[in-house]
C-alpha cells in the first residue's frame, strides 16, 4: 500500500533543482557559512546530484548542523550581550559624574 504523503527524500534520479541527475548517498564533511565564520561538520550522510552537485540533507542532518552551529552562537550573543551590559554601566557612571555648569 502507497502512502499519499510525499516522501522527505527524494527517490533515485529525481534531483529536485535539475531534475535530471541520479541523486545518491555520500558521506563526507560539510562547511557550512553563516554571517562570515566557518563552520564544518564531519561525516555528514546525505544525498547529491550526480549532474548539477546539489546536495540535500535530512533532519538528521540538519539537527547535526543546529547542534555544531547553537551552541557557539549562543555563546557569543551572551558575550555580546555582557559587553553591552558594562558599556551601559561605564556610561551610567559616566553619567554621574558630570555636573552641570552651575
Amino acid at each position: 500500500m502507497s502512502s499519499s504523503r510525499p516522501s522527505s527524500r527524494p527517490r533515485k534520479g529525481d534531483c529536485p533543482t535539475c531534475g535530471s541527475g541520479p541523486v545518491v548517498p555520500v558521506t563526507e564533511d560539510v562547511i557550512l557559512r553563516i554571517a562570515g565564520r566557518r563552520h564544518r561538520v564531519e561525516a555528514v550522510l546525505h544525498e547529491r546530484c550526480a549532474a548539477c552537485g546539489e546536495r540535500i540533507f535530512d533532519l538528521e542532518a540538519s539537527r547535526r548542523f543546529d547542534a555544531a552551529i547553537l551552541p557557539r552562537a549562543q555563546a557569543e550573543t551572551k558575550t555580546v550581550k555582557r559587553s553591552a551590559l558594562r558599556a551601559r554601566s561605564a556610561l551610567a557612571a559616566a553619567a554621574h559624574l558630570v555636573r552641570p555648569d552651575a
